[in-house]
């Protein structure tokens, strides 16, 4: 990360670089951003603001571990996402193998029963 904030003195003259470095600032501010959610997450649910080890090495290890779990259930959701949408997938496959016309749900009976309308089909 950048360390950025905003320019000390008068700013430049050209509107074009005053404009890039607005950007440049809130592209920064956004990843900052994305950053300090991780934390405060972290210190929320995955006990980091209670760390009372005696020793500098225990506070690192339990820090450690705490970071650890985040990126596993991390991971852990997204596999869970992607096995969700393989079956979902795999499942709507095997249904129209099967059976395509129940598979969509369009059996003789309900084509029947809509209206028709001022030109009949052959």
């Amino acid at each position: 990360m950048r360390l950025s904030g905003k320019r000390l003195g008068r700013p430049p003259k050209d509107p074009e670089i005053n404009a890039a470095h607005k950007q440049q600032l809130s592209a920064d501010q956004r990843r900052r951003n994305v950053v300090e959610g991780v934390f405060g997450s972290g210190k929320r649910k995955y006990s980091l603001k209670r760390i009372m080890a005696r020793l500098a090495h225990g506070a690192a290890t339990s820090i450690s571990m705490s970071f650890l779990v985040m990126c596993a259930e991390k991971i852990l959701r997204l596999l869970r996402l992607f096995f969700v949408l393989f079956f979902a997938c795999l499942c709507c496959l095997l249904r129209l193998h099967t059976s395509p016309v129940q598979a969509w749900r369009l059996t003789e009976e309900r084509w029947n029963d809509w209206p028709v309308t001022a030109q009949t089909w052959p």
